[in-house]
C-alpha cells in the first residue's frame, strides 16, 4: 500500500484518511508534473465512478463553455469517430455518462459497475477532453451557423446548443434567473451566462472556441476524481497515461470573491406571453441575498438547515407569509444555491403583479425581522435539523450513483483551492450545530447577519408582454435580412457550401477502420438471468400486506395504496387535488404547520400522490391510486403509522382557504412546467388519443389536467364549497379498508414493527367502499398543434401497436435503442439541431411515441419520423455494431436501483400482473434477437407513418405556419376558459 509522501505512476500522495461518514477511504493525490490534484475514494461500492472536472469561469454570454462541453465528445485523437458519446451510450453498460457545465465549471462524469466497461468509459473521456478533434463542422452543428429555410430561402441561424438555449430563454423562470445572475454578481464570471444567451451565441467564432479548449483543458487546471472498489495502482496508471503528456502550465481561472453591494439593487425585465394571454397575475418577483463562499463545513451545512427552516416545506415561516399574504398564487422558493464559490439564497412569487412587488418586499423583511427578534419555532428548527440528518445518512439520490453526488459535493470546496473532503465529513459540523442550537438563538443570529443586516440583495421582477417574442422575432428577422443584404453573392455561395458540406459530414458514416477504435464489450458479459426483486403477500385476515425484503440500513419504506375504482367519472380531475390536500391542510387536532413540523421531526418525509396505470395483458383497465408513503427510522415506525392514522381519518378537507391556495399552487406548477417539459404532456397527449388508460392519464396529469386546475381556482375564488363537497366524497369513495394495500420495503425487523402497528392504520380508515366504475371517455381527435411563448417545438407522433396488431416481444428494446439512439439521434438532433429525440413505449399499455426535445423544426421533424421504415430496411447492421446495440440495451434494462425503489418496483409488477417469469421470457428474447431480426419491423413503422396521431407544442410560428398538418390549433394559456367536463372534448 503507497505511503504518505510516495509517489507511484507520477502522482505523489499527499495526504491519506478514512471518511467515516461514508465508509471510504480517501486517497489525496497531487500529480508531480503538471501539479493536478487527483483524489480518490476507495470503498465496498461495486458502481465505480471517474469524474475530471476543468474551472471554466466566462466572461461574456457566448456559452463556449456549453458549446465546448458538447464538443469535445465529438472524436478525439485515439476515437476519430463523429461521436464517441453516442457510440457508448449505444454500447455500453454505463451507470451514468454524461457531461454537465455549470456557471464557473465543466463536468466530465462516468459510472459503471462493469470494471471493463469503466475502464473504456475512463479512456474514452480522458482522451476526449485532452486531445479532441474539435473539427469547424462540429462548432458548426453544436454550436451555431448560418442556414437555408427550406422553403422560404431566409436566412436562419441553427445548432444544437443555440436552439437548446432558445428553448431554456423561453421559460420564464430561465430568464428570470439570469437575470437575476447579472444583478446579483456583476463584474464576475457569474453575472454572464455559461450556457450562451441565444442573442450572443452567434458572436462566437471557431478560433475563440478552439483558443477557450486550450486555455482551460490542461492538467494544470483540473479536478480528477475517482470513486468505488478500484485499484490504486492500475488507476493512478491510466491517469497518467495521458497526463505524462504535459508540463506544467499556470492557468489563471481562480473564481475570486463577489465584490459586495453598498446598497440593494431592484430591477425589471420582461418575458413573452401569447397576445391574447391576460398579464393578470402573470408576475414573477424574486428576492436574493448573497451569503458567502463556500468553503466553511459548518456554516455550509448551518446554510442548508436555515434555508429548509425558511422555506423548505409549505409550512416554513417565510414561504407561509407569503403564500397568506395571497400576493401571488405560488412562492418562488430557488432556497440556497451552493453549487457556486459565492452562495446566496432566493424567494418571492410568481403569480403576482408588478403593483404588488413592494408589499413582497415588506412581508420578506417583516417576517426576518420577526423571526430574529421573536424567536425561530423550535420545533420548526428540530424539524429542519432532523430532515437534514436523515438525508445525509440514508444517502439515497434516486437513480444516481452515490459515488457521483459524493464527487460533485467535493467540488464545492475542492475546486476554490479548499479541502475536498470537507462537505464529505458532516458528522463535526453538525454536532456543533446542534450544540449551538441548544445554546440558543444560534439560526437568528444567521438571519441578523446574513439577511436583514446584509446590503448585498437584488429584487429582479419579470413582468408579461404579450408584444415581446413579436417584435423579438421581427427583430431577428430583421437583423437576418439586413445582414444578408450586406452579404456578396460570393459569401452567400460560401454559406450554402458550408451547409452543405455540414449535412454531408453529418450524412457520411464513421468509417469501420474509425469504428474499431472504440473499445467494446464483449456480449458475454451480459447476464443471462432477470434480476429478481424480493416481493411476499401477507395474509392476515384483514387487508393486503405485501413484503420486499431490502438492506435498507435500519430504514423502513411504507406505501398506503388506496384502490381509488369507485370515483365517480366526472370527479376523477380532482384526484391529484385530493392526494395534495390530504397531507397538506392539517388536520382535526393540528395544523398544516404542526403536522408538517411534527412529520420533520420523527420521519424521513411522509408524501400523498395519485398514480395510475394499465395491467399485463389489458391495456383498457386503469388500476388508479392515492399512495400514501413514508420513510422511517425502525423505532419510529410507531409514530409513523400514527400519523397516518391522523390524516387518514382527520385531514382538515373543508379548511376552503387552505384547498383554495393548494390549488393555485398546483395550477402555478402546471403552468411552469408546459413549456420546460413539453415533451411529457406531448407523450400523455398522445396516449390519450387511443386508450381508455392514456385518456385517464390525460385527465390527471396532462394538458387537461392543467385546463381543469385553471378553471378550478377560478371556482375556488368565488366558492370553495363545491369542491370541499368533491373532496369529502373522494374521501368517502377511496379512504377504505377494503381497498387498501400496505407495502414495506426493509427488513424484518422492521416488518415486524409495521405488523404490531397495523390496526392503528385499519382503524383510521371506514371498513367498506363502493363498488368499481367502469369509465366510458369521449375520445379526443389526434392532429392538434398547441401554442405556447416559446421559440422552439416539441414535436410528436405516436400510436398503440397492440390495436395495430403487434404482439410484444423483447426484440423490440433492440429495435427500440436503435431508433433513438442511432437513427433520431441523427436525423434530428444532428441533422436537424434539436436538443433531443427519443422513442418511448409503455409495455402494458402498447403506447408507443416519438418526440422531440426543444426542436427549431415542426414538418422536418414529422418527415424523419415517418421515414424510419425505409432507413431500417436499407441500413444493415454488422456483428460489431449489433453486438454494440445489445449491450446498450441491456445498459438502460439493468439500469441499478436502489433498496427502495427495488422494493417500489416489486409492488409495481405485482399491482400490474407482471411476474418474474414474465420478465425473465422477455429478458430471453432480447438476448436471442439477430441483426436480421430488426428489418422486420419496417411494416410497423409504415403503419405508424400512415395511421398515427401527431401532436406539437410549439410557437405560434411555426404552428401556424403548419397549420394544415393538425385538425385542431389552440392557445394554451388563453385568457379564458370554458369549464372542463366529463363529455368536454378536452376530456
Amino acid at each position: 500500500m503507497i505511503q504518505i509522501g510516495q509517489s507511484s505512476h507520477g502522482f505523489r500522495l499527499t495526504r491519506k484518511e478514512t471518511v467515516a461518514e461514508i465508509e471510504a477511504e480517501a486517497f489525496i493525490f497531487v500529480h508531480e508534473v503538471t501539479r493536478a490534484e487527483l483524489v480518490l475514494m476507495q470503498c465496498e461500492d461495486d458502481n465505480k465512478v471517474f469524474m475530471i472536472t476543468f474551472r471554466t469561469p466566462v466572461n461574456n454570454d457566448t456559452g463556449v463553455p456549453h458549446i465546448l462541453e458538447h464538443s469535445v465528445l465529438n472524436g478525439s485523437r485515439k476515437y476519430p469517430v463523429k461521436e464517441p458519446f453516442v457510440e457508448l451510450i449505444k454500447g455500453s453498460l454505463n451507470t451514468f455518462l454524461n457531461a454537465m457545465t455549470y456557471p464557473d465549471k465543466t463536468v466530465y462524469p462516468v459510472a459503471s459497475r462493469n470494471a471493463q466497461d469503466f475502464r473504456n468509459l475512463m479512456d474514452v473521456y480522458l482522451d476526449a477532453v485532452f486531445h479532441p478533434l474539435l473539427s469547424r463542422n462540429t462548432f458548426l452543428q453544436e454550436g451555431w451557423h448560418y442556414a437555408f429555410d427550406d422553403e422560404t430561402d431566409e436566412l436562419e441561424r441553427s445548432g444544437v446548443v443555440y436552439n437548446e438555449m432558445l428553448g431554456a430563454y423561453s421559460d420564464p423562470e430561465t430568464l428570470l434567473a439570469d437575470e437575476l445572475d447579472r444583478k446579483l454578481f456583476p463584474g464576475s464570471p457569474y453575472g454572464n451566462s455559461s450556457g450562451g444567451h441565444p442573442e450572443h451565441i452567434a458572436d462566437l467564432t471557431y478560433e475563440q472556441f478552439v483558443d477557450f479548449h486550450r486555455a482551460c483543458y490542461h492538467p494544470s487546471n483540473s479536478r480528477i476524481y475517482l470513486y468505488g472498489d478500484l485499484d490504486i495502482e492500475a488507476s493512478l496508471a491510466h491517469v497518467q497515461e495521458y497526463l505524462g503528456d504535459y508540463d506544467y502550465r499556470q492557468v489563471d481561472t481562480t473564481i475570486r470573491p463577489q465584490v459586495r453591494l453598498a446598497n440593494p439593487v431592484s430591477h425589471t425585465a420582461a418575458y413573452p406571453i401569447t397576445e391574447d394571454e391576460s398579464t393578470e397575475r402573470k408576475t414573477y418577483a424574486l428576492r436574493a441575498y448573497l451569503l458567502g463562499q463556500t468553503t466553511d463545513p459548518e456554516n455550509y451545512l448551518a446554510m442548508q438547515i436555515l434555508s429548509h427552516i425558511l422555506c423548505g416545506t409549505q409550512a416554513s415561516p417565510l414561504r407561509q407569509a407569503l403564500i397568506d399574504s395571497h400576493l401571488g398564487e405560488d412562492c418562488l422558493s430557488d432556497g440556497l444555491e451552493s453549487d457556486i464559490f459565492d452562495a446566496y439564497f432566493s424567494i418571492g412569487l410568481k403569480g403576482t403583479d408588478a403593483d404588488k412587488v413592494a408589499a413582497m418586499e415588506t412581508i420578506i423583511d417583516d417576517t426576518l425581522a420577526s423571526l430574529a427578534r421573536d424567536g425561530i419555532d423550535p420545533r420548526m428548527v428540530e424539524a429542519a435539523i432532523n430532515t437534514t440528518e436523515f438525508d445525509l445518512r440514508e444517502a439515497n439520490f434516486g437513480g444516481y450513483p452515490q459515488g457521483l453526488v459524493y464527487g460533485l459535493l467535493m467540488q464545492s470546496s475542492w475546486l476554490y483551492n479548499a479541502d475536498p473532503l470537507m462537505h464529505l465529513r458532516y458528522e463535526a459540523p453538525l454536532a456543533a450545530i446542534k450544540r449551538q442550537v441548544a445554546a440558543g438563538g444560534y439560526f437568528e443570529r444567521m438571519i441578523e447577519r446574513y439577511f436583514l443586516g446584509n446590503p448585498h440583495r437584488v429584487t429582479i421582477s419579470l413582468i408579461p408582454d404579450a408584444q415581446h417574442e413579436t417584435r423579438r422575432l421581427q427583430q431577428l428577422r430583421e437583423e437576418l435580412d439586413s445582414l444578408r443584404r450586406t452579404m456578396s453573392d460570393s459569401l452567400l455561395a460560401e454559406l450554402r457550401a458550408q451547409e452543405a458540406a455540414l449535412e454531408a459530414a453529418q450524412l457520411e458514416p464513421d468509417s469501420p477502420e474509425a469504428l474499431a477504435t472504440l473499445p467494446k464489450l464483449p456480449i458475454s458479459c451480459i447476464e443471462r438471468q432477470a434480476e429478481s426483486y424480493s416481493f411476499e403477500l401477507i395474509e392476515d385476515g384483514e387487508d393486503q400486506l405485501s413484503y420486499s425484503e431490502q438492506a435498507t440500513n435500519g430504514i423502513a419504506y411504507v406505501r398506503l395504496a388506496f384502490d381509488a375504482s369507485g370515483v365517480p367519472q366526472e370527479l376523477l380531475p380532482a384526484l391529484p387535488l385530493f392526494a395534495q390536500a390530504l397531507i397538506k391542510t392539517g388536520t382535526e387536532s393540528r395544523s398544516y404547520i404542526d403536522l408538517t413540523q411534527e412529520i420533520g421531526i420523527h420521519t424521513g418525509g411522509v408524501s400523498c400522490s395519485h398514480r395510475s396505470m394499465p395491467t399485463l395483458g389489458n391495456p383498457d383497465q386503469v388500476i388508479s391510486q392515492i399512495q400514501l408513503s413514508g420513510k422511517v427510522l425502525t423505532a419510529r415506525i410507531p409514530k409513523l403509522a400514527d400519523l397516518f392514522a391522523e390524516i387518514l381519518s382527520g385531514a382538515a378537507l373543508d379548511d376552503g382557504e387552505r384547498v383554495r391556495e393548494i390549488a393555485h399552487i398546483s395550477r402555478s406548477r402546471a403552468q411552469s412546467a408546459i413549456v420546460p417539459s413539453g415533451h411529457g404532456y406531448v407523450s400523455q397527449r398522445l396516449a390519450a388519443y387511443s386508450t381508455r388508460n392514456g385518456m385517464y392519464g390525460e385527465l390527471t396529469r396532462g394538458l387537461s389536467q392543467f385546463d381543469y386546475l385553471d378553471t378550478l381556482v377560478r371556482q375556488l375564488d368565488e366558492d370553495p364549497a363545491p369542491i370541499l363537497r368533491v373532496l369529502k366524497q373522494l374521501r368517502e369513495a377511496v379512504l377504505c379498508r377494503s381497498k387498501l394495500h400496505i407495502h414495506i420495503t426493509g427488513g424484518s425487523a422492521e416488518l415486524a414493527a409495521l405488523q404490531g402497528c397495523l390496526s392503528t392504520i385499519r382503524a383510521s380508515v371506514a371498513r367498506t367502499a363502493p363498488a368499481a366504475i367502469e369509465y366510458s371517455f369521449s375520445p379526443l381527435e389526434p392532429g392538434e398543434g398547441f401554442i405556447v411563448p416559446s421559440k422552439i417545438q416539441y414535436v410528436g407522433k405516436g400510436a398503440n401497436i397492440y390495436q395495430l396488431g403487434f404482439a410484444y416481444d423483447g426484440r423490440f428494446e433492440v429495435l427500440k435503442k436503435l431508433l433513438s439512439r442511432d437513427y433520431l439521434w441523427n436525423k434530428v438532433r444532428v441533422q436537424g439541431n434539436a436538443y433531443g429525440c427519443f422513442a418511448s413505449f409503455d409495455i402494458l399499455s402498447g403506447s408507443f411515441n416519438m418526440v422531440s426535445y426543444r426542436d427549431p423544426h415542426l414538418r422536418q421533424t414529422l418527415d424523419a419520423f415517418d421515414a424510419f421504415a425505409e432507413w431500417l430496411e436499407a441500413t444493415p447492421l454488422d456483428r460489431d455494431g449489433f453486438e454494440k446495440l445489445m449491450i446498450g440495451t441491456f445498459g438502460s434494462i439493468d439500469a441499478p436501483k436502489t433498496p427502495d425503489q427495488k422494493g417500489a418496483a416489486a409492488y409495481s409488477r405485482y399491482v400490474t400482473g407482471v411476474t418474474q417469469e414474465q420478465v425473465q421470457e422477455w429478458r430471453d428474447q432480447v438476448l436471442a434477437t439477430e441483426p436480421e431480426d430488426l428489418p422486420r419491423f419496417a411494416d410497423l413503422f409504415r403503419r405508424i407513418a400512415r395511421e398515427g396521431a401527431i401532436c406539437v407544442i410549439g410557437s405560434d410560428e411555426k404552428v401556424s405556419e403548419h397549420a394544415s398538418v393538425f385538425s385542431t390549433t389552440r392557445k394554451i394559456f388563453a385568457a379564458s376558459r370554458s369549464p372542463v367536463t366529463d363529455d368536454d372534448d378536452e376530456g
